[in-house]
């Protein structure tokens, strides 16, 4: 397999920032590889000078062999010297490949202490502190902490700790939202307000209380007709099927003060990230948080792990503070993220699609936010490129040409598309598979319920493997 005119150049465009957008089939890691082959055989470069990050393990092992394995290509079809080869090999060896986890908790055992520092906690989490993976525990834990939490400061915060009692998991996920975003909680160091870091100080907490009310003004209320309902009013405290609700209700909603609520959020968040540490308790989203805060705080290990040539695959899974960690590691302005915003399949770790839809000015507003006292990110793009890579190599162009046929098909008789305008936001790729042939097909099939379609769904892939048209 040779590359394609867009893999090209993502691959030879190895200088500058860079947006690779990759969807799904369109030989996304084959390209980064090649791209990660071009930096490493410059003469200057250095072990520490390029990172690859990814999210999965299986994704970073896969990366890492396939790399290894194209050098060999190279040295046994003569295409590179013997001195390079080996100079390229003990680079691929040397080269952080892995997760953005596991990257987050080097940093993390490197420099514990500026962990303390930041928020002046008297203990100091262990080197020896690993990420529990296994999220039940970490809820387990957690419902732990804010049980010991609320029995000895419940008090001070009345009827609001009743609320945090009944419902923990939507404590710990508020939490985790905040970590996401990079929204951190500073000790008290006077009577009055609680201090913020991040957040424009904390007061993104608050919202936009306008536009909330704005969007209450279309909730009509339920009547009960005796079926069942299925999914969220989005307003929790709300009887279903009352009558719409009044205004009052409604600017209660929207404008009632929650200063009383943050504090308790402040405190609860404080005191959590407190006891990890005394735990060694690490969970992804408080490992990334701790990471950031050695990097924003620590000169040294900013410059410690900083790199020339820094590539983020599956960039449609960062959140904002992954972001400003990426930011943070650059020694100079090249940075290849690739990924499609469409893919994104953590959600629940709070992403955000916009640091790869908006590239651009996410990076002069994260890069603002980080220079705001000393400068921190010492890179500034002067162009951002973009290559979209237009060719798909796991499906024939009759299931491609359907896949689009399907964006703009009305999901019920009374729904009203315009066709053109979702069209005008369409990337169109074709099948870039030779060998298929016949060997393809489509069919369309109306169900009654979601029940009958995965029934149906089920016996056709039966009737296909067992017509005798199915090989491997």
């Amino acid at each position: 397999m040779t590359l394609n005119e867009s893999q090209t150049k993502i691959a030879k465009t190895t200088e500058g920032m860079l947006v690779a957008d990759a969807g799904p089939g369109t030989g996304k890691t084959y390209t980064v590889v090649h791209r990660c082959i071009n930096i490493l055989l410059r003469k200057d470069m250095g072990p520490k000078d390029l990172i690859m990050l990814t999210f999965t393990r299986n994704a970073a092992a896969e990366m890492k062999e396939r790399v290894q394995a194209e050098v060999a290509k190279l040295r046994s079809g003569n295409d590179i010297t013997e001195a390079d080869f080996k100079h390229v090999s003990k680079l691929v060896k040397e080269t952080y490949i892995g997760t953005f986890d596991s990257f987050c908790l080097n940093v993390v055992k490197q420099s514990p202490g500026y962990i303390s520092r930041f928020f002046k906690f008297d203990e100091e989490l262990s080197r020896s502190a690993d990420i529990t993976e296994n999220d039940s525990l970490n809820h387990l834990h957690f419902a732990r902490f804010l049980d010991r939490f609320l029995h000895t400061r419940g008090e001070e915060f009345g009827d609001l700790a009743a609320l945090a009692a009944e419902k923990p998991n939507a404590v710990y996920d508020l939490l985790n939202r905040l970590m996401s975003r990079g929204i951190l909680p500073y000790r008290r160091s006077s009577i009055g307000t609680l201090p913020w870091f991040g957040g424009n100080d904390g007061k993104d907490l608050l919202g936009d209380p306008d536009t909330v009310r704005r969007l209450l003004d279309a909730f009509p209320g339920f009547k009960d007709d005796g079926k069942k309902f299925k999914g969220r009013s989005g307003l929790e405290g709300f009887d279903l099927f009352a009558d719409p609700p009044s205004s009052e209700m409604l600017d209660a909603a929207a404008y009632d003060d929650r200063t009383a609520l943050i504090d308790m959020i402040h405190e609860i968040y404080y005191d959590y990230l407190h006891r990890c540490v005394i735990d060694g308790h690490l969970t992804f989203g408080v490992v990334a948080t701790f990471a950031f805060v050695i990097l924003y705080s620590d000169s040294r290990a900013r410059e410690s792990f900083r790199t020339r040539y820094l590539i983020v695959d599956e960039f449609q899974d960062t959140n904002t503070n992954q972001m400003m960690i990426s930011l943070m590691l650059l020694k100079e302005p090249n940075l290849c993220v690739v990924g499609d915003w469409k893919q994104g399949i953590y959600g629940f770790r709070f992403v955000t699609i916009e640091n790869i839809t908006k590239f651009e000015e996410r990076i002069a507003e994260l890069r603002a936010f980080l220079n705001d006292d000393i400068k921190r990110v010492s890179v500034y793009p002067e162009e951002i490129l973009r290559f979209p890579l237009m060719e798909n190599y796991r499906s024939s162009q009759l299931i491609i040409d359907r896949a689009y046929e399907s964006l703009t098909i009305p999901a019920t008789t009374t729904e009203a598309l315009n066709k053109d305008e979702i069209e005008k936001d369409i990337t169109y790729i074709k099948s870039g598979r030779t060998n298929i042939g016949d060997n393809t097909g489509f069919q369309c099939v109306q169900c009654e319920s979601t029940e009958d379609e995965i029934d149906e769904v089920l016996r056709r892939i039966i009737d296909y493997v067992e017509s005798g048209n199915y090989t491997v």
